[in-house]
């Protein structure tokens, strides 16, 4: 159990929690507390610094327990791999130790802690991989040649870094769909303030914005996001998810866009206002209003956005370059 303050609290919480289930039940000899924040109270229940739960170490500090729950994994593997590269076995055969014995242990942990691991975790397990695999000689291969998949010619040794950022992504399935009845969801959402967990990958806030602004986990993935479009050579500077409101890249007069009788309407993203018919085009004034109930005094500010979506490079046309779009759409190098 862990105690923020003093005895009576704890045992507040568990007659809140367990009102059926007298304390006389619970063996206090079996239990202990640890304190994440005032230690120096005074209870009869054993007081620790760390616990184990389901593999994973438990501190008071987030960072210490990243520190050392990534530590002793890799310290693990390491000594396993080492112990293990004098073994009689192929090349076929060390790759599936790897699948079946390393990568299980190190995914374990990645799940568990979807934030950056120490500054050389990554370096160091890949190169215990390779002198494992090639048994301590110089190697034929590049590690990324051995990590192709099997019909692109490579062997499919296990990516762990990729593997890791896949781990840091998986919540954006829960991000995308506001239903999901996974109840972080609503917390991590409050916590946004000008954004919503739809649109925040395309709002461009900066990376030292996203750390003084938002949770450890939120400001990771949306930075790991990036690493990847940059890694994966992605062009998403804008998406029919960017938002309209509050959008550093997106600016008027200077500024972030502003308008509160659309931002309330529900005009939040550029899908609202753009068409797709072999090219992205920009609503008119009249279809928009119609779909969300616009006063026609808000037409300056539709004239306002268009200028702001042509300068900032949003990838739309209009119906005079229909034609021109068309043409380029069709032309396209004779074969030989």
């Amino acid at each position: 159990m862990i105690c923020w303050c003093s005895k009576r609290i704890h045992l507040n919480l568990f007659l809140t929690f367990c009102p059926f289930v007298p304390l006389s039940f619970f063996n206090w000899s079996k239990s202990a507390l640890l304190h994440l924040n005032d230690s120096t109270v005074s209870v009869s229940i054993p007081r620790v610094k760390q616990f184990k739960y389901l593999g994973i170490e438990v501190f008071p500090s987030l960072n210490q327990m990243i520190k050392h729950n990534y530590s002793v994994a890799l310290t693990n593997v390491l000594k396993n791999l080492e112990g293990w590269t004098c073994l009689p076995m192929s090349i076929q055969a060390r790759i599936s130790v790897i699948k079946m014995n390393i990568l299980p242990r190190i995914n374990f942990v990645s799940s568990m802690f979807p934030l950056s691991p120490p500054s050389d975790y990554w370096t160091k397990l890949q190169s215990a991989v390779s002198k494992f695999v090639w048994k301590g000689r110089r190697p034929r291969l590049k590690m990324s040649v051995l990590q192709w998949r099997n019909e692109d010619g490579g062997l499919s040794v296990p990516n762990f870094k990729l593997y890791f950022w896949s781990f840091v992504l998986r919540p954006l399935l829960t991000w995308f769909n506001p239903h999901t009845p996974i109840a972080w969801r609503n917390l991590e959402s409050s916590l946004l303030m000008l954004w919503s967990l739809r649109n925040i990958l395309f709002a461009n806030i900066s990376n030292k914005q996203c750390q003084l602004r938002f949770s450890l986990i939120v400001s990771y993935l949306i930075r790991t996001w990036r690493l990847i479009k940059a890694y994966r050579r992605i062009l998403t500077n804008w998406h029919t998810l960017s938002p309209i409101f509050n959008n550093k890249a997106l600016l008027i007069g200077g500024r972030p866009v502003s308008a509160p009788q659309w931002e309330l309407r529900g005009v939040h993203f550029l899908k609202y206002i753009l068409f797709f018919l072999l090219f992205y085009g920009l609503l008119s004034f009249s279809n928009i209003q119609s779909a969300f109930s616009l006063p026609l005094s808000s037409f300056f500010f539709y004239l306002q956005l268009r200028s702001a979506l042509k300068a900032y490079g949003v990838p739309w046309h209009g119906p005079s370059g229909m034609v021109s779009s068309l043409y380029r759409f069709l032309v396209v190098p004779e074969c030989v």
